[in-house]
């Protein structure tokens, strides 16, 4: 029940998600006893291995035996199965000529877009191809092959492969993400779903108060052809986003529903739009009817981009329950996000603390989102949000642009109250808010060995390079990246070189794992290395990596960049070659003509409280 899995010919394939509830990640066992002749036929594609410091209940407590994570194994593995073949010889191959008597001979239809000569298009291709039989009758699928039919791929601006789109015999096409779909019976249950009507009539009063009872989230659309100019461009529109809502692969719970007031009883409609709509006037145009939640009515222009738009936003409550169903739901929308984290102790204060909250959230709809949970079953959510939690309610906002977490967790003992929200919220609206926690990996511990390359995580970024008696190197990279660890190995040798030179500190963080806090400026793209000078912590300076990322080109970089040059007995052999390329970034080398040591001086009295004083030694052999 925790597994999904696909059959092929030559294949099987398992695909196992972590749930929320558990405690752990699941870990591939690598040694099974009385391997057979598949064993050599088995490949994996293992996208999350448990970090150097987790046990199987979490981080690792300090000597706790984590040997069995080999760095071999711990490697992101690429899955390599044997040639794939498969029956497709019933799924139709369309090309310039055959393509368009075909699709018009359907009500419905999907077509794959593919290239025969891409590798990774055959998961995709056999996918289809499994499928094809079973729906012929219903909603058919087709594939055209884009290397072979350029000019088809060309006329209906198929940029991309694979690329799979629907056809409908209205002339509405619909573009969706097929790759999302590994199994077969997914991919079928949304085709399905095509022929199904995209909203549901109301015919009288009792029908209306059924349909909404069923549904917590209508969209619904009234229309009177006999008094407005226009009804039919409009109700045309409302069936466009209708049927666009119906071809989204990730559902949103919307339910769409017409009214047709012509077919009604003048009387009846006057109630009904007064019972639901609480209008004393016949009401024709479109609301969002939601269980618990006060009517919106759309009051733009009828086009199905600002429709659809309007009908994604509103239909969102002020305050949402999440849950591991929903959760992607909300991180996608890309607007700021409330969360509530409701303690069981604290059961007595639940209710009304929603209530008064729905306050707050009319105040910032549809710009913040409110959503609430019960900790006892948010499993990894806790984790994500990454605040202390003490025992009681506590809230959390998190900021998708640079995803940084604002906390308001209230004293032992006390309960969390509508004002610590309400400031909570308007201190991050006026700017003025420092976020209370930033995303890092776990600190180094005292008896951590760096080596030459200091580990910098985000919770000791701001500490590392604002050494004052340091000219501080940092590397940032992505882990994902192939040339990230023929980079480290040039920067340990760089490292090396340096070592005896007590001035300068290097550095290496994974930039995706740790953000960097808010006053540490934006460094751009990964990977990067910059130079944080003892002189001007705030103004760093970055290496030219483009001709090559050595460890000779870092010293020729250091040489001119740092507070003082390299010793002689540091630098390689030879003079650098002038025709391989700058060294150095935009914002150039060491200013000329300044007093570093005045400067160093300057800088590190800055940064000491008033009143105090210190002598700094500058080292004698420099």
């Amino acid at each position: 029940e925790l597994c999904n899995w696909e059959v092929g010919k030559d294949y099987v394939q398992f695909y196992l998600q972590k749930k929320w509830h558990w405690r752990y990640w699941p870990r591939l066992v690598r040694e099974i006893k009385g391997r057979g002749d598949l064993w050599e036929h088995i490949g994996v594609d293992w996208k999350r291995f448990k970090a150097e410091d987790e046990s199987e209940f979490g981080v690792n407590s300090d000597g706790q035996d984590d040997d069995w994570l080999d760095e071999e194994y711990g490697l992101i593995k690429e899955a390599k199965f044997p040639l794939e073949e498969w029956d497709d010889s019933h799924f139709p191959l369309l090309n310039e000529t055959t393509f368009s008597d075909w699709v018009d001979s359907k009500e419905a239809c999907a077509v794959l877009f593919f290239s025969r000569k891409d590798k990774k298009n055959q998961q995709q291709h056999a996918l289809y191809a499994s499928i094809s039989k079973m729906i012929e009758e219903t909603v058919p699928v087709a594939r055209v092959d884009t290397s072979a039919d350029a000019n088809l791929a060309k006329k209906l601006r198929i940029t991309h492969h694979p690329h799979s789109q629907l056809f409908l015999k209205s002339g509405e096409t619909f573009i969706y993400d097929g790759t999302k779909f590994t199994r077969g019976r997914d991919l079928v249950n949304f085709l399905y779903r095509q022929i199904q009507p995209a909203w549901g009539m109301i015919h009288n009063i009792s029908h209306a108060e059924a349909f909404f009872a069923n549904y917590s989230r209508v969209a619904v659309g009234v229309f009177d052809d006999k008094s407005k100019k226009g009804f039919l461009q409009k109700e045309t529109q409302f069936d466009h986003m209708a049927r666009t809502f119906r071809s989204r692969i990730d559902l949103v719970p919307l339910v769409f529903a017409k009214v047709n007031a012509s077919q009604w009883d003048y009387g009846e409609f006057t109630e009904f739009s007064e019972k639901f709509f609480n209008k004393q006037v016949p009401y024709t145009g479109l609301v969002m009817e939601k269980q618990g939640e006060e009517d919106q009515f759309f009051k733009g222009k009828w086009k199905h981009d600002v429709l659809s738009a309007w009908a994604y936003t509103t239909q969102f409550n002020l305050i949402e329950h999440i849950t591991p169903h929903n959760f992607e739901e909300f991180r996608n929308r890309g607007v700021p996000l409330v969360y509530i984290m409701l303690d069981k102790s604290d059961i007595d204060i639940h209710v009304d603390l929603i209530t008064d909250i729905k306050e707050i959230a009319k105040q910032y709809y549809p710009r913040i989102s409110f959503v609430y949970a019960h900790i006892e079953s948010a499993g990894d959510l806790m984790d994500h949000l990454r605040c202390e939690y003490n025992g009681n309610t506590f809230a959390v906002l998190e900021d998708f642009v640079m995803e940084y977490r604002y906390c308001a967790v209230p004293q032992p003992r006390e309960d969390l109250d509508i004002d610590r929200i309400q400031s909570l919220v308007d201190g991050y609206m006026s700017r003025n808010l420092l976020p209370d926690k930033v995303k890092s990996e776990p600190v180094p511990g005292p008896n951590f060995f760096h080596g030459p390359v200091r580990k910098v995580v985000g919770d000791t970024l701001m500490e590392e390079i604002l050494n004052a008696k340091k000219d501080v190197v940092l590397h940032m990279y992505a882990s994902f990246d192939k040339d990230s660890e023929n980079m480290y190995d040039e920067l340990k040798k760089f490292a090396e070189r340096v070592e005896d030179v007590p001035t300068i500190q290097v550095g290496r963080m994974e930039g995706l794992a740790n953000e960097r806090p808010k006053e540490f400026p934006d460094l751009g793209y990964f990977p990067c290395t910059w130079l944080f000078p003892m002189y001007n912590k705030y103004e760093p300076r970055s290496f030219n990596a483009s001709s090559g990322f050595t460890a000779d080109r870092l010293l020729y970089w250091a040489n001119e960049t740092l507070s003082y040059p390299l010793p002689e007995d540091v630098m390689p052999a030879g003079d650098r070659d002038p025709m391989e390329g700058s060294v150095f970034g935009w914002n150039g080398k060491r200013p000329e003509g300044v007093d570093i040591d005045e400067m160093i001086v300057a800088e590190m009295s800055a940064v000491l409280p008033d009143g105090e004083k210190r002598k700094f030694e500058i080292h004698d052999e420099l």
